[in-house]
């Protein structure tokens, strides 16, 4: 190989280092909020009052739940948006996406929660 082709990969490597992190939380939608009550002690949204009701048009929401927990959603337009779980706060970590049926039960299925934001599902995905 030459000197300037090996010089050129060692300086681009930093740049696909960090392309290849983590996924990014998606940015706002202005207009479109993401909601859902999240039970934390029960996998089946069993006990009489939900734990936190989760509700924003921002990006993020910082409020851990462990794994244990359950949740309903109940967010914009039917089909086209759901609700973004993630591993890490700040959005950051695994996503972990819901269905977006609305007041269906679901299990966090053993995978604690960190953070939460909206998410609009692709035209390819529905």
């Amino acid at each position: 190989m030459q000197p300037a082709f090996i010089t050129a990969l060692l300086s681009a490597l930093p740049l696909i280092a960090s392309q290849t992190t983590t996924p990014r939380p998606d940015d706002p939608i202005p207009g479109r909020p993401f909601g859902a009550q999240v039970w934390n002690s029960t996998a089946d949204c069993a006990s009489a009052a939900p734990w936190r009701l989760i509700y924003s048009s921002l990006n993020c929401l910082n409020y851990p739940s462990p794994g244990t927990g359950s949740l309903t959603i109940f967010v914009g337009v039917k089909g086209e948006d759901t609700l973004s779980a993630w591993t890490g706060p700040d959005c950051t970590g695994e996503r972990i996406i819901f269905d977006p049926t609305h007041d269906v039960c679901q299990s966090l299925e053993g995978r604690a929660v960190q953070s939460w934001n909206h998410y609009l599902i692709p035209s390819e995905e529905k």
